[in-house]
């Protein structure tokens, strides 16, 4: 009996040589006729060459495959053993790597691979080709479905290749993944192949990693106002800020009723326009500084009347 060993998800081809075209039949999995469906299971022949093929194999196709000639009460068995080398779901491991995107400086670096495969699966882990394990800043944490490696106070100099290899008996495979503060981090998978083994499909992601924004603290400089009347009314500020993290200022008004947003503007300039202020009500405002993390505490004005067009400006 010929034995057929084949990686879990491949491709699985069984060849019955007969004398010539005469001969046909019918092939059989674990006494079960087969059907050519086009997908899984596709059946030809050449001449006096019967083949089988079985796409996408996995643990249930496992078992005797028979070709039963219809003529000469000839059987040709087969042994199908389907192997579980470790393997990643490359979805999965995407949903994994998103702890990846708010990396920070002096924070926890968690790095989670989830695997599958037949058990038990070792795995070791490397950084930049140097082995680490668990001790100091290094924690690794290993499960029947997951490796963890945690690296705590995370810093610019841990920043590097981290490759995890997950090994069993019927194959091995080295996940690397590129872990960076700042602009791109390339999230990627490889197998290496033991010869007779297991052949992997390689596959690559990439993901955006950045330091987390955090809310900005309250503006500090001074509020000034080079214009009070109605129809020209002007607040300057000046800060030295820099227009870091997509900050900008909010201004917002209080006439005694409550505070509602005015305008907004950024770093560098020297004034706004204020617009909707009514002649004769007096006026406290505040500027906010905003990023995309939220608002900070408000810097408040001292209150100001605002004039008539034709009143000089009277505080």
């Amino acid at each position: 009996m010929s034995e057929i060993v084949v990686s879990k998800g491949g491709k699985a081809t069984f060849v019955c040589g007969l004398p010539d075209s005469s001969y046909s039949g019918d092939w059989y999995q674990n006494n079960q006729q087969l059907y050519d469906d086009g997908s899984k299971y596709r059946i030809s022949q050449s001449g006096g060459e019967q083949e089988l093929v079985i796409s996408n194999t996995s643990k249930s196709d496992e078992g005797t495959i028979v070709f039963k000639s219809n003529k000469g009460n000839v059987e040709v068995p087969f042994q199908l053993t389907v192997t579980e080398p470790p393997s990643i779901d490359p979805e999965e491991f995407k949903r994994c790597a998103k702890s990846l995107e708010n990396l920070k400086s002096g924070a926890p670096m968690v790095l989670r691979v989830p695997f599958s495969g037949a058990s038990p699966i070792r795995a070791s882990w490397k950084f930049n080709g140097k082995s680490i394990s668990s001790g100091g800043r290094y924690k690794v944490v290993t499960t029947s479905t997951e490796s963890a490696l945690t690296v705590d106070n995370l810093q610019s100099n841990d920043c590097g290749t981290y490759a995890v290899t997950l090994e069993n008996q019927f194959g091995n495979m080295e996940v690397p993944v590129d872990v960076s503060l700042s602009d791109t981090s390339q999230v990627n998978f490889e197998t290496v192949v033991v010869p007779g083994k297991t052949v992997q499909k390689s596959s690559t992601m990439t993901l955006e990693t950045q330091e987390t924004i955090e809310i900005p603290p309250k503006p500090a400089g001074n509020i000034k106002f080079d214009n009070m009347s109605s129809n020209h009314f002007m607040l300057s500020f000046v800060t030295t800020a820099n227009n870091t993290g997509n900050l900008h200022y909010v201004i917002e008004k209080n006439d005694g009723s409550g505070w509602s947003p005015c305008t907004t503007f950024q770093p560098g300039e020297k004034s706004v326009p204020i617009s909707g202020l009514e002649a004769g009500k007096r006026y406290t405002f505040r500027i906010k500084a905003a990023n995309p993390a939220g608002e900070s505490e408000g810097l408040e004005s001292r209150g100001v009347t605002v004039q008539k067009p034709s009143n000089p400006p009277v505080l």
